[in-house]
């Protein structure tokens, strides 16, 4: 009898867990029409309305791969998915290698009291960071390539690298590219 409460206690408490989820289609509009644009190193996705700005980051990112890919000694084998959006109240933005290279970039200007509000170009610093960060995470060689190639893009060893290592990175080539960091 004890068994059968501690199970519907367990399973009351997990049905409960799950009430907190947000759901995957509560992300975006569902109504916003969204497009892509593809330079040389990036393909752009950007809603409607976001035209001007997909351009300018599919510039600025370029300008980024060009300046970070020889002190990095690595360029990405496929083209860097970067997804903007203007929906949040700030500028922000993250990425990651797996399972792709991707960058998400809130493009929404800086408020005052935002470090992105300080600098000359904002969102050629936020660019420069999030994808100094994309060039570490790639970069790979041996093993975990052998890996990736058998089973997709599963292994990034420097993911596991202390975020100190991985930010410091980040910082110190968007203070020395731009007039950030």
């Amino acid at each position: 009898m004890r068994r059968a409460h501690t199970l519907l206690a367990a399973l009351a408490a997990l049905a409960s867990l799950t009430s907190l989820a947000t759901p995957a289609r509560a992300a975006f509009d569902p109504a916003l029409k969204w497009k892509s644009l593809e330079s040389k190193h990036f393909r752009v996705t950007f809603y409607t309305g976001l035209d001007d700005v997909a351009r300018r980051v599919a510039d600025l990112a370029e300008a980024a791969h060009d300046t970070l890919a020889p002190p990095l000694g690595w360029a990405p084998e496929d083209k860097t998915e970067i997804l903007i959006n203007d929906t949040p109240d700030s500028a922000n933005g993250s990425a990651t290698a797996l399972p792709y290279n991707a960058v998400r970039l809130n493009v929404t200007a800086p408020d005052d009291l935002s470090p992105l509000g300080d600098v000359d170009d904002w969102l050629l610093a936020l660019i420069t960071h999030e994808y100094t960060h994309v060039l570490h995470l790639d970069n790979m060689t041996g093993l975990p390539v052998l890996v990736n190639r058998v089973i997709g893009k599963t292994l990034a060893p420097n993911q596991v690298q202390p975020r100190w290592i991985q930010e410091g990175t980040a910082v110190y080539f968007e203070s020395t590219r731009t007039s950030g960091g």
